[in-house]
């Protein structure tokens, strides 16, 4: 009976985690992507595109974009690679490739000239290490404190 006990409250604590991890890790690389956009990309983080009628800075827009990504590199590490050794390594490599990805496709789908103002591999590069250095800090820094 106690033994069946433990083992429901170990699953909820895991649970528990997992929801954290989904939506927290999501916000630390949105928030890096928002950031390295400011800093690295200070030509156009004063820049705004308009979406449904509001006024969005490219810092948050790329930074939503990242999180997105990241969101799915999460439901990857957590269902899909978790059984493997090498799991961890190859959902983060996956993340920072769909991040990639989200970071020039949100781009190009807002602003075409701002693509090639900004650049693909730029662009790309963000997405990446966006990824990178927020599962770094959530999983290292933030994960701890919460």
């Amino acid at each position: 009976m106690a033994s069946i006990a433990y083992q429901t409250a170990l699953q909820a604590q895991s649970t528990a985690q997992n929801t954290k991890d989904m939506f927290l890790k999501p916000l630390t690389s949105g928030a890096v992507a928002a950031a390295g956009t400011a800093l690295l990309f200070s030509d156009l983080a004063g820049t705004k595109f308009k979406i449904g009628g509001l006024q969005i800075p490219v810092p948050i827009v790329l930074g939503g974009a990242v999180a997105v990504g990241s969101i799915v590199s999460e439901l990857l590490r957590q269902y899909a690679f978790s059984s493997f050794k090498q799991g961890e390594a190859l959902s983060l490599a996956i993340g920072g490739g769909i991040n990639a990805g989200a970071a020039v496709g949100t781009i190009a789908v807002l602003d075409k000239i701002a693509l090639g103002q900004i650049g693909m591999v730029r662009l790309g590069g963000l997405g990446v290490a966006s990824e990178v250095i927020g599962d770094q800090l959530y999983h290292r820094v933030l994960k701890s404190l919460f």
